[in-house]
């Protein structure tokens, strides 16, 4: 949740708290980097989301 600036209401500390568990290889800044794309459009996000996308849509 530290990308969505979820985890504390400072950018600065959700940056650190990420960059920490690159220590425990979960890659924060590669992940949040690959996260967003899914959220530029809807039209990117109905692949992410598969069939149920398609479905909502109709």
């Amino acid at each position: 949740q530290a990308g969505h600036d979820a985890l504390s209401p400072y950018p600065l500390v959700n940056a650190a708290l990420g960059l920490l568990h690159t220590f425990v290889l979960t890659p924060f800044y590669a992940r949040l980097s690959n996260h967003f794309t899914p959220h530029q459009s809807l039209q990117r996000a109905s692949w992410y989301l598969g069939n149920a996308a398609s479905m909502m849509i109709k």
